[in-house]
């Protein structure tokens, strides 16, 4: 008769128990803070519940059966052992309540640490910081994950160090609940440090100078052994463009006298290579673009012609690129090009020469050049032409947190340019160009863009000076709300002539709303000019941010402050933000 009874029940509940669908909220209490984040995630019933789908009643009642356990478990972490978990689960107009009071109890406490350094490394700098950084101490909370994170710096910095063998002899926590007490036992010893063996390079394919290969290493043989060291020769190696896959092998089976032997394999790139591109932008007009880049020589020499076209400039360059001692930053270039530019306000037709020479220096990249630069011009009712010979250097650093699109980034450039009749150029002039980046995080979805271009030119009048070393203002780079290069000094006629000086400034809040869709607000201000009492120009705008593949997309419209106009102007800007 009871079987029969209990076969009727489960016949007509379990439909009910298995289909009937209900949405269950979840209240903790008692805890707060990191016990609140760390329970939440252990908590099944909490999690299950911030999905779409609503859950079977049976579904919420087997996960309010474990929730006890689970939210003990999630508490031993911090050192709470003895906790008492009072829960209430009830069903209130289709949506359970699942309620967890929870008294934490009285936290296990450190009664005794043994911590010690041993081995050869035992003295090392970066093991003894380690060590001094572990946060606990005796009479503290228990941590598990301070604990933990002590454990995984040290092996971090074997690595890094380059003690391969290093191990802990003991690595424990003790409890003991009958005095709520808990132990720790460090022992870590380090071995001896390994080091950088031979280096040798297996090229498949198309041959490359063995000892121009070797210049990108970045260590010695004899150096200590480094993991990092060898993923920042993956990079240099990757970012030298020469090579089309790289595989470096360390030799552990043919050790000597500590020292690791490394095989790097590597397939050189196709000598040859095409880019071609097309686009648009409100400055420039449609554009279309063609590279061909040649590898001549075994030693990493570089042949490149570009050809850049648009409706206001027309460009050509061919550079002969040389690496030197650190083919990764620093090279030395022959450079010619010509240009062919029309604007608002000038006519450019200008033919140049340089060899330049480019290394680094601290956290910057400097360049120091010299420079032959032939120009005819057209600017109000002025044609000239001039013929310079300029020795010019320029520094730039820049750090972001983000290649495509930063959040905390910076940039930095400044450059000098002079000329002198002595030097056989027609034209006296220093000029010195400064400008910057900034990019800040500003709320969860937004970030704060911040500009400053200025530049100064000491010459007798603006008129010796040719039409591409003068300063104009107006722009998607400039000044949003007019045209490019449309502000700057005035002639009698009320033509712009460019300037000797140049101040430019410029904020934006972008916002991202949703996936790869934002918008931005800005506000520009500044101008060119030969004396300081001339008009500041200004300029505000919105537009809208897509991350589309090939980069940022930015379209804006921009409205002059100091100009009437009937409709403001667009700029459609496509490329990375430094």
């Amino acid at each position: 008769m009871f079987y029969t009874r209990l076969l009727l029940m489960i016949t007509l509940y379990s439909p009910w128990l298995l289909l009937n669908a209900a949405t269950v909220s979840v209240e903790l209490k008692g805890i707060d803070g990191g016990l609140l984040t760390n329970t939440r995630a252990f908590l099944s019933i909490y999690n299950e519940s911030q999905g779409s789908a609503d859950l079977s009643t049976l579904r919420i009642q087997q996960l309010h059966r474990k929730a006890t356990s689970q939210i003990k478990q999630a508490l031993q972490p911090f050192g709470y052992y003895q906790t008492t978990i009072t829960k209430s689960l009830k069903l209130v107009e289709n949506n359970w309540q699942a309620q967890y009071q929870i008294d934490k109890g009285l936290p296990v406490r450190i009664d005794t640490l043994d911590f010690t350094l041993s081995g050869p490394g035992k003295n090392n700098k970066n093991f003894v910081d380690a060590k001094s950084d572990f946060s606990l101490k005796v009479g503290d909370i228990l941590n598990h994950a301070n604990y933990e994170s002590i454990k995984q710096s040290l092996q971090s910095v074997a690595l890094a160090e380059g003690f391969l063998k290093a191990k802990f002899a003991i690595s424990e926590i003790r409890v003991d609940l009958k005095k709520y007490t808990a132990s720790i036992q460090l022992h870590f010893e380090t071995g001896s440090q390994f080091l950088f063996g031979e280096v040798r390079f297996v090229q498949i394919g198309e041959q490359l100078n063995e000892e121009f290969l070797k210049r990108y290493i970045p260590f010695k043989s004899g150096d200590p052994y480094s993991t990092e060291k060898l993923i920042h020769l993956q990079t240099v190696l990757s970012d030298s463009d020469l090579f089309s896959r790289i595989e470096i092998n360390q030799l552990f089976e043919e050790i000597e006298d500590l020292n690791v032997p490394l095989e790097i394999r590597v397939t050189p790139s196709k000598p040859k290579k095409f880019r071609f591109g097309l686009g648009y932008g409100s400055d420039s007009g449609a554009r279309a673009s063609a590279e061909h880049q040649r590898r001549v020589s075994p030693k990493g020499h570089i042949l490149t012609l570009k050809v850049k076209t648009s409706q206001r400039i027309n460009r050509i360059d061919m550079q002969y690129m040389m690496p030197l001692k650190n083919p990764a930053k620093d090279q030395f270039t022959m450079n010619t090009h010509y240009l062919r530019q029309v604007t608002e306000s000038r006519k450019t037709y200008a033919g140049a020469m340089d060899f330049r020479m480019i290394y680094s220096w601290k956290k910057w990249r400097q360049a120091i050049a010299i420079t032959y630069e032939r120009e005819d011009y057209e600017v109000a009712d002025q044609s000239d032409s001039s013929q310079l010979i300029m020795p010019n250097i320029d520094w730039i650093k820049s750090s972001f947190n983000n290649r495509i699109y930063p959040t905390n980034a910076s940039r930095y450039t400044i450059e000098i340019w002079a000329s002198h009749t002595n030097w056989l150029s027609d034209v006296d002039f220093l000029q010195l160009r400064l400008s910057g980046k900034w990019i800040f995080p500003l709320s969860k979805n937004g970030r704060l863009i911040t500009r400053l271009n200025t530049g100064a030119t000491a010459i007798h009048s603006i008129n010796e000076l040719p039409a591409s070393k003068r300063f104009f203002t107006g722009g998607d780079q400039s000044l949003r709300g007019y045209a490019y290069e449309e502000l700057g000094p005035l002639d009698n006629q009320g033509e712009t002539i460019g300037g000797k000086y140049l101040a430019v400034a410029s904020v934006e809040y972008e916002y991202r709303i949703f996936d790869n869709w934002g918008v931005g607000f800005f506000y520009d201000a500044g101008n060119s000019f030969n004396t300081f009492k001339e008009k500041i120009y200004r300029g505000y705008g919105l537009g809208i941010r897509w991350r589309s593949i090939v980069g940022p997309v930015r379209l804006d419209l921009g409205w002059p402050v100091d100009k009437q106009v009937d409709y403001p102007r667009l700029h459609l800007i496509i490329g990375l933000d430094l």
